[in-house]
């Protein structure tokens, strides 16, 4: 039987795709979660071509975001009066962590890939941790915790949230970035369903691959207060962290082609007119 992970609903309406696909795919009729019913495994990230996704990587884009997240994260804990210290979970690069050191924090992170532990060491001289953060068992010793694009790949993202919530001291910052479900994903699906599953590139460039979940704000809200965290705020946001083209180039368009229609939503990019694709979540444990 089909249930939802966060709300444990049995109404699922599945998604049409092409049978050989791995995977089943589905949207809860009561929290409207997104989620591949199937994806219980871990996502093997060894081997993964990391300086192919840093050259897709819109850099200037990242380097803002990162920045605002660490400017409110600094300001969160000086208000919470705790020590300026981040643990980054899934540092990929590790351009987060040499950031939040340039502005002070006490950093440390950790990552499921050896290889990418090993290029960040190699390149910035970070000992990264190379385990899944639930299995720290750590307790009450973090002022805050990031994690860029993680949740959607996390095979129980209530485990780790709970952890999480039990890592932070009282007043500590979680902050995290995930998929949204918004416009692209009601076309991607509606496109699925007139086509019986053969125009399906848009909707698995979403949610295929190793993305097991797209939430929305319902769900999203729903799993934090499931995870202890009550005083939450949750943004959404425009948030295309690679070059426009590689989206499409990643679903088969030609090169030429892609970079035509790159520039124009470049251009409504600008003009913040793009959808929100993604959530901004700010949490904070708060005393019992």
């Amino acid at each position: 039987m089909n249930r939802c992970e966060v709300c444990d609903s049995e109404e699922i309406l599945i998604i049409p795709t092409s049978a050989n696909l791995k995977g089943v795919f589905g949207k809860c009729a009561g929290c409207a979660l997104l989620q591949n019913l199937q994806a219980k495994k871990a996502s093997d990230l060894e081997g993964i071509a990391f300086d192919g996704y840093a050259l897709a990587q819109d850099l200037n884009f990242e380097k803002l975001r990162r920045a605002k997240v660490l400017l409110q994260i600094q300001k969160l804990l000086i208000e919470n009066d705790l020590d300026l210290s981040v643990f980054d979970i899934g540092t990929g690069a590790g351009y987060f962590l040499v950031d939040a050191q340039q502005l002070g924090f006490k950093i440390s992170g950790s990552e499921l890939s050896r290889t990418a532990a090993a290029q960040v060491y190699e390149k910035h001289g970070f000992d990264i941790l190379v385990k899944n953060y639930e299995d720290f068992k750590f307790t009450n010793c973090q002022s805050s915790v990031t994690m860029f694009c993680v949740l959607a790949h996390s095979v129980n993202p209530e485990l780790l949230l709970i952890s999480i919530h039990k890592s932070l001291k009282e007043g500590g910052v979680l902050y995290f970035h995930t998929p949204r479900y918004c416009l692209i994903d009601s076309l991607a699906i509606g496109l699925c369903r007139v086509s019986f599953g053969r125009f399906n590139r848009l909707f698995l460039r979403r949610i295929g691959g190793d993305h097991k979940r797209i939430y929305s704000g319902k769900s999203l809200m729903n799993l934090l207060k499931k995870s202890g965290f009550s005083k939450v705020t949750i943004r959404p946001e425009i948030g295309y962290g690679l070059k426009k083209e590689a989206y499409f180039m990643a679903m088969g368009m030609p090169k030429y082609i892609s970079i035509l229609l790159a520039s124009v939503l470049n251009v409504f990019s600008r003009l913040n007119v793009l959808p929100r694709n993604v959530f901004s979540v700010y949490a904070i444990k708060t005393g019992l």
